[in-house]
């Protein structure tokens, strides 16, 4: 926690700073609480934090993972896993949980949700458990994978009748968006992943297995096929007890069904799939539990000497190969300086970009394309008053001494915004451009336009 409160890492300028965003402005625009991209879990969780910065923000991922971490303990616990504890070290002994955890992304609020209703309903409360399971999806579209596998999981320990607690999350969150989205199915229409086109381009379907091996490292990575093989073996050849149908659906299952979802998705290009690996780690006290048991079943031999000196020894081994390949140099290692610290680009716009605009420009409105503006500006992303992201609409209604800031990547790469077309407008002057050379030998380039005093135009792309 005390890494996370003094470091100034943001996850990179992506998903992590816009979910941030709409946290932080839900507070005034209450509509944000229900952006289905934004996941309305999320924000709900998130937003007092947001308030703060987004140091606190990191903080409240810290908080999720800390008790996603926890319930995975006690579910393991419970279940009857020998070395319980052990699931804490293959917890945060992961490298992607490490880059996922000082951000904010959604999936350790997804871990979280998941972890307290596998150990809810494996302490046998199952309505509070599955009423928690519930607002899964609205933690990370993946927990639409997941409920189906809670309904299988109650057919098979004989609770049919627990089926409608499953909807619970839908028909609340339903209920709750419908002032702003206007439709009782908005759950369902906005689905911003409902897409019917294929992505093209070169994909292999073993991209997810490979990328295991550095989510988790090569030791956790062959402890979780024991662990899973081993589950699999006993689901098949033992007497079906709750706790077993739980561990085969509910922990076993929630890990397989989104990797094998994901790798399909991405194998054929579907669901706007782009290969982000780190919402397997959504997954992570499932990836935990079932580690542990692999590992419990591969060091069986040992384990049947009972003698403590051969325990010790074991799980030093254990911890000295996770310590290596998760912190020290190999390609598993979790790269500390970029998960707690600005990247290059972003020192460029917080020591010099920004303070610039900060300086000349305290009262004006800004049209932009770049969302990580707001944040180092330190200004409301969705206030409508100072800011507007001029890619969304073609025609903009400009009016004296408002500032247009233009972007290579945002405005031009990802929405075709030419220089040249804001250089040909009579109505904007040329203030200044910033170019900065990365290391990588790439360039960022942002240039900053003034409308002229005597011009009130209509902006087109």
């Amino acid at each position: 926690m005390c890494v996370v409160i003094f470091t100034d890492g943001t996850a990179g300028n992506g998903d992590s700073l816009c979910h941030y965003l709409i946290a932080r402005g839900a507070a005034k625009n209450h509509a944000l609480f229900f952006d289905h991209w934004g996941k309305p879990l999320f924000t709900l969780l998130s937003f007092p934090f947001a308030q703060l910065g987004f140091t606190a923000v990191k903080c409240y991922n810290v908080l999720a993972m800390s008790i996603a971490c926890a319930a995975a303990y006690h579910t393991a616990y419970i279940t009857g896993i020998k070395r319980a504890w052990l699931t804490v070290l293959f917890f945060f002994f992961a490298s992607e949980t490490l880059e996922v955890t000082p951000s904010a992304f959604t999936e350790p609020t997804f871990a979280l949700i998941l972890a307290v209703a596998i150990l809810l309903i494996s302490s046998n409360r199952l309505k509070a458990g599955l009423i928690v399971l519930s607002f899964l999806p609205f933690a990370r579209t993946e927990g639409l994978f997941i409920l189906p596998l809670a309904a299988v999981f109650l057919y098979a320990a004989n609770r049919i009748s627990l089926w409608p607690w499953l909807l619970t999350g839908h028909v609340v969150i339903s209920l709750m968006g419908y002032p702003y989205h206007e439709s009782i199915l908005w759950v369902f229409t906005e689905n911003p992943y409902a897409r019917t086109e294929l992505l093209e381009g070169e994909r292999h379907w073993y991209y997810f297995p490979v990328r295991m091996y550095y989510l988790i490292g090569p030791v956790s990575c062959f402890v979780l096929s024991a662990g899973i093989l081993h589950t699999i073996y006993k689901y098949l050849k033992s007497k079906k007890t709750v706790q077993l149908h739980l561990s085969f659906w509910l922990i076993c299952g929630s890990f397989l069904v989104v990797f094998i979802a994901h790798s399909i998705f991405w194998t054929f290009g579907m669901f706007g799939s782009i290969g982000l690996t780190r919402v397997i780690m959504g997954t992570m006290p499932c990836i935990a539990i079932l580690c542990v048991a692999g590992f419990n079943l591969i060091s069986y031999p040992l384990y049947k000497l009972q003698r403590k000196a051969t325990e010790y020894v074991t799980t030093g081994l254990l911890f000295i190969a996770l310590f290596y390949f998760t912190f020290l140099y190999t390609p598993t290692a979790a790269d500390l300086k970029s998960d707690f610290t600005l990247n290059e680009g972003q020192q460029f716009m917080a020591h010099q970009l920004s303070p610039y605009i900060k300086q000349k420009y305290t009262d004006n409105v800004f049209y932009f394309s770049d969302p990580a503006l707001s944040h180092f500006l330190n200004q409301n992303l969705y206030d409508s008053t100072s800011f507007q992201l001029f890619y969304k609409k073609p025609d903009y209604r400009l009016k004296a001494n408002e500032v247009v800031i233009w972007d290579e990547y945002w405005s031009f790469t990802l929405h075709s915004m030419p220089l040249d077309t804001l250089l040909s407008k009579p109505y904007l002057k040329l203030d200044t451009c910033f170019t900065y050379s990365l290391s990588n030998n790439s360039t960022m380039k942002y240039c900053v336009f003034v409308t002229r005093k005597d011009s009130v135009s209509t902006f087109r792309k």
